[in-house]
């Protein structure tokens, strides 16, 4: 084994370690196209409502006709479908796409803050298989908070390629961050809670200039606002054609039903941040499962048309039972129903005419018309039974399965007990288990990792100054802070507008959830290189050129 590791491991870790980052990489796509919408396709969601202006757009006609939420959503999402639909990509396949190029392109970019190559390719595989992206409120929803992560750490890279490129070509990293930040901005009118970590960062690019002393230091500051003016710009343009079509001279209208709603207590806000903060940071607030859809096959049609995605389309009665019954004595009424594990009835049998039940039992005439079926709202078939009513009095319950019972006063015969669910259904099973497991790993990771954080984030705090001075600990320190700030400030936002509306403040919160496993990854990451003495971890250094 030995000599194995040495002669063909050793010489070739690099390639396997690439090899295996693109079979993980596969299998993520693979798992985004296998896993169904959760198929919210009714009149007024918000999946629906962004499809919609997908369509519209699509057919040259803006946003479609107006009411309370044309003006309530964004542009940026309509925009992205719209481009999908036009390369004929499936919309998750281009979302898988986006997500892993904006790993690569973060990781890429503080490339010197990460300097092991191993250690880069865990954080990629770390962030390739979040939560974030498994979770029914950002992988199985057909709306603009699927692309928050995805944006959230394009903003970083791009902003930190600005910083470090301020002295030579700064003007294409401050026109990509603006595009990619207008993008973000107009994906929903609570976007601006990212706003603050963006302008720091700008801030400190421009003080750096000037300390530095760089040459045209004021061109190069005017540069960088450029994001905000590219935001502004297409706020402008939005702002226009919203005023042709509807006569509102505005990027985003509220709506009435918004409007209407009452606002919480400063009480409740807080005490559903924190619990949402928990939430995310625990992943309890993470799961995918195969989500029955809702609308009717029209609606949801129209969405899979224009997602390329699969949806469980919805039975309402799913459970068919088939067979026959009927009592000894002609004067007895028999009832055959379908009862939870109380006895109570759900559904009951409709019958018709059996002459070949008949023909088998000629002496008894209840049996010319027995043949039973049953449909019922049952999802799990073992928590239900079949039971016998004679004279409106329960005599028997038996398992919902194949059954021939010939008792002294009644006969049954049950043929079939089958659940009719969408074939989407079974053939998803293996992507949602594969969703399911990764986020159970990452519950069991995520204690370990907040104590490491914590007390990495202790470390780089104690030697950002003082004798044990460690160099850029400082800016670090004020990275972290910047950023669990602007976390909390998400949270805090979508908790205060969300809260007391029936919706989960977590489904709006994936940007501040990727931006807090960002926060995981530098504490541990730059904790550990801020450990004293022979504790620290060291950089690598590049190897020399054999002789």
């Amino acid at each position: 084994m030995k000599k194995f590791y040495s002669a063909f491991i050793r010489p070739h870790q690099r390639l396997l370690f690439t090899g295996l980052l693109v079979l993980f990489t596969v299998a993520r796509v693979l798992l985004f196209l296998r896993t169904p919408l959760s198929g919210l396709a009714d009149g007024g969601s918000d999946d629906w409502n962004l499809l919609q202006h997908a369509w519209q757009l699509g057919q040259g006609g803006w946003l479609g006709p107006y009411d309370d939420f044309t003006l309530s959503l964004g542009i940026a999402y309509p925009v992205f479908v719209l481009i999908c639909n036009a390369l004929c990509i499936p919309v998750m396949l281009a979302v898988a796409a986006l997500y892993i190029g904006s790993i690569l392109c973060f990781l890429t970019v503080w490339k010197p803050l990460f300097p092991s190559r191993l250690l880069r390719g865990i954080l990629y595989l770390f962030l390739l298989y979040s939560p974030v992206m498994f979770t029914e409120a950002t992988a199985q929803r057909a709306w603009d908070q699927t692309l928050v992560p995805s944006l959230v750490l394009l903003m970083l890279a791009l902003a930190m390629g600005l910083y470090r490129n301020r002295k030579k070509k700064i003007l294409p990293w401050s026109v990509g961050l603006g595009l990619v930040f207008a993008a973000f901005w107009f994906l929903r009118s609570n976007g601006w809670w990212a706003l603050p970590l963006l302008v720091v960062f700008l801030v400190y690019t421009a003080l750096t200039l000037f300390r530095e002393k760089t040459s045209r230091a004021g061109l190069r500051t005017a540069f960088l606002a450029l994001p905000l003016v590219i935001t502004l710009v297409a706020g402008l343009g939005i702002s226009l054609l919203n005023l042709h079509y509807y006569q509102r001279f505005a990027a985003f209208v509220q709506s009435d039903a918004t409007q209407e709603t009452e606002s919480p207590t400063a009480g409740e806000t807080l005490r559903e941040t924190l619990v949402t903060t928990l939430g995310l940071a625990s992943g309890q607030n993470a799961w995918t499962e195969a989500y029955s859809g809702h609308g009717d096959t029209d609606q949801l049609r129209f969405m899979e048309s224009m997602t390329g995605s699969s949806v469980i389309y919805p039975n309402p009665e799913p459970l068919t039972v088939t067979g026959w019954a009927f009592p000894t004595d002609e004067q007895d009424n028999l009832e055959v129903t379908v009862t939870d594990k109380n006895g109570v009835p759900v559904a009951y049998a409709t019958y018709e005419n059996s002459e070949d039940v008949f023909m088998a039992y000629p002496e008894y005439p209840s049996s010319r018309v027995c043949r039973f079926t049953i449909t019922a709202p049952v999802t799990d078939m073992e928590d239900y039974y079949l039971t016998i009513f004679l004279n409106g009095e329960s005599q028997d319950s038996y398992p919902l399965a194949y059954q021939a019972i010939e008792e002294w006063d009644y006969y049954l015969f049950v043929e079939d007990a089958k659940m009719l669910l969408d074939p989407v259904q079974f053939t998803s099973g293996n992507a949602i288990l594969a969703g399911q497991a990764f986020i159970l790993l990452y519950r069991i990771a995520v204690i370990p990792l907040a104590i490491l954080t914590v007390a990495g984030c202790i470390f780089l705090a104690v030697r950002s100054f003082g004798k044990s001075h460690v160099p850029g600990a400082g800016k670090q320190v004020l990275f972290l802070s910047g950023c669990g700030v602007t976390i909390l400030l998400g949270i805090f936002l979508s908790c205060l507008e969300y809260t007391g509306t029936g919706r989960n403040p977590s489904d709006f919160c994936s940007g501040p959830w990727i931006l807090m496993q960002v926060f995981l990854i530098c504490g541990i990451c730059w904790g550990a290189g801020a450990l004293p003495g022979k504790f620290a971890v060291k950089k690598r250094s590049p190897k020399k050129q054999r002789k």
